[in-house]
């Protein structure tokens, strides 16, 4: 496994320690510094208040400073005037380690092939002995800030401005080939070889809103002006071709990928609250914004030669987003709740439908027209719930929802869903209590008409899982007991089946459930022990139809596929504070396994259907594991009053087992070059040692 190291911020902990001594004689500064070793690297934290007694404060805050994922936050204003805030932290995200590729990149998007390079048909007869490793990972970097001036009692207004940034390595695939022969497939595919690489990230995200805040004893009103942009420094990636193409016209010989476009986004929102009496509030919503990407595109391929031009320079694409709700919530009486939600959502693609004939992975071009399809959409909600407080002990209520859809360019233009609901909460005591809950939902998903474009033709039996009529059943069911002051015990069980009983080819049906039990016991004052038990299971059945399956004439489902994921994690730990008058020690353990399980059953026309294991071939794919065991001491030793010293110990083992990276070479698929990644396994031991100081 790839040794993850923490990189040092060396300006925090001295800045930190600089202030603390600037301010030291104010008896106003507090704060924690807090700065060790974990893993053989620097770490630390910082928390430094600081007021002048009167109406100025300030607060510094700074955690995991020593590592990746470290975070800071500074603020200080005046109360009744202002206050500016300012922050940042960093995320990291890391792919699979065992990752090598043959292709040297250029720094711009482009990738080249080593020197000297032979073309082969397939990967098995390549050379790959040039493969180099590189690590797949990038970093989410944040940078936050915010001004909020307060104009007296009644208003004030806030700037904010974010930053996110996301830089690093991923990964990507592409093929180049030819198109097939058949008119009314034009988008089948006759030869193709698909390159695996590294894909390099480099993106900007800019976000400012202002907001105006104005209220009164009875209404609030609130109005706001968003903008977004996002930039992609890498408009597209380039690729040589590693595998041979047998033509004489010397196309085919690179491959190139539009990327994330570049876009922007402006939105406007009203909002406000009137409270007509003290049991009786009614509250809105108004906003209505823009989208657009203005792109410019890339030509059909990246080879010259081929490709007709564009039937415009770039999208040109607006997407206008508006919405409005409504809710007015009272309680006419002590024992009844009332609440009526109204909510519209409205998406209109403004953008251009255009007829487009382009080459076919970098390689043929297309003989049939190609159109983008601009799809909009209007939603409309209605929520209704009463709650009625039956006695002391029951408490019951009723919910109902409906959703009105209409859309536009898609496969279904209208559909409705009706969801009503019941909860049963029930406290016969004051160390416990407990609730059901249940609803059903039916979706009408109206008529479904498959797309029929040469370049989106879909099996007319296909039904979309989100377009299709659906049956959803939801109960769930938790109890909290308190047996006594040192044992509290919790726990929750859902279940929730989906029915897509009108689908012939698609996802058919799905069950869930989950169960969780906590338990905390404090014997002694200075003790504390926590355990938890969690488990979960998703199921779904899904039938599909081979496109050359037909039966006289009928199209026939003719092979299903069954998946199972369960999800299991238990947990402890106990605390002694003050062991001995300096001392507190503690330890945390944790378990946690999963399973995938993914059956396929190949059907005949004979046979009794899926379930029946005689009715064709039954194929079981290897099942993907998980297991994680992880083990925690720690202990705080309070030398004086001032200074403590902080000590740990960690232990971590990662075990899984994924089918798609277990045993895969490069070269296992022989049109396709992957990358020979290794399914993400990893053992650690972790001490960490630090001093703690308080100042005050």
């Amino acid at each position: 496994m790839r040794i993850r190291r923490k990189h040092l911020v060396i300006t925090m902990l001295p800045l930190a320690l600089a202030v603390r001594t600037a301010l030291a004689a104010d008896p106003q500064s507090v704060g924690v510094i807090d700065v060790g070793v974990e893993d053989g690297d620097f770490n630390g934290q910082v928390d430094y208040y600081y007021s002048d007694g009167e109406d100025t404060s300030g607060r510094f805050t700074g955690t995991n400073l020593g590592s990746d994922n470290l975070r800071m936050k500074g603020q200080y204003g005046e109360q009744g005037k202002y206050k500016a805030e300012i922050e940042y932290d960093q995320i990291p995200r890391y792919g699979n380690d065992g990752a090598r590729t043959l292709f040297r990149g250029d720094g711009g998007g482009s990738f080249s092939l080593p020197e000297g390079w032979v073309d082969a048909e397939t990967t098995d007869q390549m050379d790959l002995s040039t493969l180099r490793p590189f690590d797949m990972d990038f970093d989410r970097k944040r940078f936050k800030g915010n001004v909020d001036l307060i104009g007296g009692r009644d208003w004030n207004l806030k700037f904010i401005y974010r930053r996110d940034r996301k830089d690093g390595t991923d990964k990507i695939a592409g093929a180049v080939g030819s198109a097939g022969d058949d008119p009314d497939r034009p988008q089948a595919i006759q030869y193709s070889g698909a390159s695996t690489f590294q894909e390099p990230i480099d993106q900007v995200t800019d976000q400012a809103e202002f907001i105006l805040n104005y209220q009164k004893e009875r209404y609030q009103l609130q109005a706001s002006v968003r903008a977004s942009r996002f930039d992609n420094e890498f408009s597209s990636l380039t690729w040589e071709n590693p595998f041979l193409v047998n033509n004489s016209e010397g196309t085919g010989d690179y491959g190139r990928l539009g990327t994330d476009p570049d876009n922007e986004f402006y939105q406007a929102t009203v909002s406000g609250g009137y409270q007509f009496s003290p049991t009786t509030r009614l509250t809105g919503v108004v906003s209505t914004g823009v989208m657009r990407q203005d792109e410019a595109f890339l030509p059909y391929s990246v080879d010259s030669t081929l490709g007709g031009e564009l039937p415009t320079d770039s999208l040109d694409g607006e997407v206008y987003l508006n919405t409005a709700s409504l809710r007015l919530t009272s309680r006419p009486t002590r024992a009844l709740r009332l609440k009526a939600a109204y909510r519209y959502h409205e998406r209109d693609n403004d953008t251009d439908r255009y007829e487009f004939y382009p080459v076919v992975i970098d390689y043929q071009e297309s003989t049939s027209p190609f159109y983008n399809r601009p799809t909009s959409y209007r939603r409309q909600n209605v929520d209704l719930s009463g709650h009625y407080r039956v006695s002391s002990d029951f408490d019951f209520g009723l919910e109902y929802e409906y959703e009105d859809m209409k859309r536009w360019s898609a496969e279904v233009e209208e559909s409705d869903e009706h969801t009503l609901g019941g909860i049963l909460k029930y406290t016969p005591a004051a160390n416990w209590d407990a609730f059901v809950s249940y609803s059903h939902g039916i979706r009408d998903g109206g008529t479904y008409v498959p797309y029929t474009d040469p370049d989106t033709s879909t099996n007319p039996l296909l039904r979309k899982y989100h377009l299709a009529d659906r049956d959803r059943d939801d109960l769930a069911i938790a109890v909290n007991y308190v047996p006594s002051e040192t044992v509290t015990v919790s726990g929750r069980v859902d279940y929730i089946l989906d029915d897509y009983d009108d689908t012939k080819v698609g996802l058919m049906e799905t069950e869930e459930y989950s169960g969780a039990l906590d338990v905390t016991w404090v014997p002694r004052a200075n003790t504390s022990v926590y355990g938890f038990l969690n488990y979960g299971h998703i199921a779904s059945d899904q039938a599909g139809m081979d496109s050359r399956g037909e039966n006289e004439g009928e199209l026939i489902t003719d092979w299903f596929m069954d998946s199972k994921d369960t999800f299991t994690s238990v947990g402890f730990g106990v605390k002694f504070s003050r062991v001995t008058p300096r001392l507190d020690i503690g330890m945390d353990y944790t378990y946690s396994e999963s399973t995938g399980e993914i059956k396929v059953t190949d059907e005949d026309t004979t046979g009794g259907g899926h379930d029946d294991p005689t009715s064709g071939g039954v194929s079981y794919y290897p099942d993907l594991k998980t297991k994680l065991n992880s083990f925690q001491i720690y202990g705080r030793y309070r030398y004086s009053r001032d200074i403590h010293f902080r000590m740990s110990y960690l232990y971590e083992k990662y075990d899984s087992k994924d089918w798609a990276f277990d045993g895969v070479s490069p070269d296992s698929v022989p049109n396709v070059l992957l990358l020979g990644e290794e399914a993400l396994n990893y053992k650690d031991n972790i001490v960490a040692v630090s001093v703690v100081y308080y100042f005050r």
